[in-house]
């Protein structure tokens, strides 16, 4: 269902500053790649166990006005998986499904549009090689 798009994940855990800093950006880009193959995808990993309730971070996506879907990553799993280290950290998956970008901070809104541009523009030009094109 996911090929052929890029995908961001973002992982994050809503008691983070720096995780709420970056929500305005990803809602931004969002809206800027709303009718291009680009899907946003939450990744809620728990630091604190209180932060593992659905009921908490399903009033967190709500108060935050988070549009895209949240994975709720209960055992942090897919943490574990892409090999992530803090929160926030942003990993994009380009549309053949292989990873190209993993950043732990804040994300970079530049950084972010030439990498998801750059994508679109080499899956558009070659769907089997886009990761080669990019570089």
């Amino acid at each position: 269902m996911l090929r052929g798009h890029v995908v961001v994940l973002d992982f994050w855990t809503y008691c983070c500053i720096n995780c709420m800093h970056t929500l305005p950006t990803l809602a931004e880009l969002e809206e800027k790649y709303k009718d291009k193959h680009v899907v946003f995808i939450g990744v809620h990993s728990a630091k604190f166990s209180q932060e593992s309730d659905a009921k908490n971070i399903g009033q967190a996506i709500q108060r935050y006005e988070i549009k895209h879907p949240v994975i709720v990553d209960e055992n942090m799993q897919i943490w574990d998986d892409y090999g992530v280290h803090s929160w926030p950290t942003i990993v994009v998956i380009d549309p053949n499904g292989i990873v190209v970008h993993v950043r732990g901070g804040e994300a970079q809104k530049d950084d972010l549009i030439e990498i998801i541009g750059g994508l679109l523009e080499a899956h558009k030009k070659n769907p089997e090689d886009a990761r080669r094109l990019l570089h």
